[in-house]
């Protein structure tokens, strides 16, 4: 005697065994998207320190400078001072108030440093062409972040104290520098 029967199991996967089956089996597999639709994100790689005592009017004249289109800024002073809590802090307030807005953290005291953090940027947004071994990440991300499509964004450059590696020009023929990106939709804070 032949059984032909169906069976198939809603949901994302849910209760999918099989064990001595003599029918046809219809199941949905759900599997990563990797589509490039992504919610905006923070990927401050530091917790937010609750006893942050905020220097005076700082914090919102750097969020009152990021705010403008293309905007730049530098926090810069001997080490120790407090640069990078200042940048961590905006960063926070600023994912948390306006949530669509990207906020990317870039490590940049040495050139591996930061094209690893470019890596890691491309891998968070899902940028498709990012397992290829032959594509520039550099220009790979900035093309990204130049795209409006993709939504605003503020990235901030830490431990910028030797910019060096920057300003030289790799077999690729472009210095690093250019790939930090300049749009309306985004903003650079550096900490050197």
């Amino acid at each position: 005697m032949v059984m032909a029967s169906s069976v198939s199991f809603l949901g994302p996967n849910y209760g999918l065994q099989i064990g001595n089956n003599y029918g046809s089996i219809n199941a949905q597999f759900l599997l990563p998207d990797d589509s490039g639709a992504v919610n905006s994100i923070s990927t401050v790689p530091f917790e937010r320190d609750p006893g942050f005592i905020e220097p005076g009017l700082l914090l919102q004249h750097v969020a009152d400078i990021c705010s403008k289109p293309a905007a730049r800024l530098a926090l810069v002073g001997p080490g120790g001072i407090g640069k990078s809590q200042i940048a961590i802090e905006h960063a926070y307030r600023t994912h948390h108030n306006s949530p669509d807005i990207w906020v990317f953290w870039i490590h940049a005291s040495n050139s591996a440093r930061f094209e690893l953090s470019y890596r890691m940027l491309a891998d968070e947004v899902k940028i498709p062409a990012r397992i290829d071994p032959n594509t520039n990440i550099f220009k790979l991300v900035h093309d990204w972040l130049q795209d409006p499509k993709h939504g605003s964004w503020v990235l901030i450059v830490d431990n910028l104290d030797n910019d060096d590696f920057l300003r030289r020009v790799p077999s690729s023929g472009v210095p690093l520098s250019s790939f930090l990106p300049r749009c309306q939709h985004g903003s650079v804070v550096f900490t050197t």
